[in-house]
């Protein structure tokens, strides 16, 4: 069949990174591909904050030749979600006893609310809820519940939702400064540091130049001594270990990356 004589209908109109459209505009998918002089009809409106993502596929789809049409160039889109006249229809004729609104930002909750309120519900009738409230509905009527846990939830392999804070807070942290690790053995009754002390830095703007780690490695060294000399605990040994190496790494790259110390005591 000759590439002008069929339609294909594909995801990817929010610009969504793994649809059929992202796919087929980057040159990513199995089966179809776009060439120049074809034609695609995006028949949608960004969602808000949507707005670069569909930028970015329009852009590809430009580079291969393709004429896109949107909303912008031509009607190939019409909301797919009622107005406020039809919405107050429905709520006449289903004339509901309590009212609560679910879909949309704050401003459409209320909005509806309002409506609802418009066409005869009592305003005591009408909940607004936020994310994790629950109703409860019982022959005494319907009133507001006991909340329950909700927010994003994070698959990670095979783990779902146990993922914590603190382990996204490092792994934004790895991506966005780098890591640093420093590694030694020190003899606390001869108080003196047993090897040299090992100093590896990935993600570090110059982490593989070798008069970096050098200065690292001297000034780290130095504090280690220093905090062994005065007898400190070996927390307190790690703590200054830790600053001595973000130290010089501020003053050369502007960088405080994820830190890990390890210091073996013989």
């Amino acid at each position: 069949m000759p590439p002008d004589s069929y339609v294909v209908m594909c995801t990817g109109s929010q610009g969504e990174p793994l649809s059929a459209l992202a796919r087929i505009a980057g040159g990513n998918h199995k089966t179809i591909s776009i060439d120049e002089g074809d034609t695609v009809i995006i028949s949608a409106t960004p969602v808000p904050g949507n707005e670069r993502a569909v930028t970015r596929v329009v852009n590809s789809l430009a580079k291969i030749g393709a004429d896109v049409y949107d909303k912008s160039r031509a009607c190939v889109h019409v909301s797919g979600h009622a107005g406020a006249e039809e919405l107050k229809l429905v709520l006449s004729i289903v004339r509901p006893q309590a009212f609560l609104p679910v879909h949309g930002e704050a401003t459409h909750l209320r909005a509806h609310a309002n409506l609802a309120e418009a066409t005869g519900v009592s305003p005591e009738d009408v909940f607004i809820l936020e994310n994790g409230e629950s109703i409860e509905l019982s022959s005494k009527g319907i009133k507001i519940g006991e909340s329950v846990p909700s927010g994003i939830v994070v698959v990670d392999g095979l783990s779902v939702g146990d993922t914590s804070e603190m382990v996204l807070h490092e792994r934004s942290s790895l991506g966005a400064q780098g890591v640093a690790s420093i590694a030694c053995a020190v003899n606390r009754k001869s108080r003196s540091l047993v090897t040299p002390v090992l100093v590896e830095m990935h993600g570090i703007p110059g982490g593989d130049d070798p008069e970096l780690v050098k200065a690292v490695s001297k000034a780290v060294s130095n504090a280690i001594q220093r905090s062994l000399s005065k007898e400190e605990p070996p927390r307190e040994t790690r703590k200054i270990a830790r600053s001595a190496l973000l130290s010089v790494l501020w003053e050369r790259t502007n960088q405080r990356p994820l830190v890990i110390v390890n210091i073996l005591e013989l």
